[in-house]
């Protein structure tokens, strides 16, 4: 849910590398608080606790998850 709002917060069209990242994100569980973290300082906190790669170009927001 986070990478899809956050795709939807900068206007950007939220693509999975593969099937097998999709699934792996539908099925990851978050929890905790990024209150008063900027959007990208929320990725990264984000990225921190459910490591993944992703790109921001051309109206994209490319997110693979080994």
């Amino acid at each position: 849910r986070y990478l899809q709002w956050y795709a939807s917060e900068r206007g950007v069209e939220l693509v999975w590398a593969d099937p097998a990242s999709e699934s792996k994100a539908v099925s990851a569980l978050l929890a905790g608080s990024i209150k008063g973290a900027s959007l990208d300082e929320g990725l990264a906190l984000v990225k921190q606790v459910a490591p993944f790669e992703h790109r921001l170009a051309d109206g994209e927001l490319w997110i693979k998850i080994e």
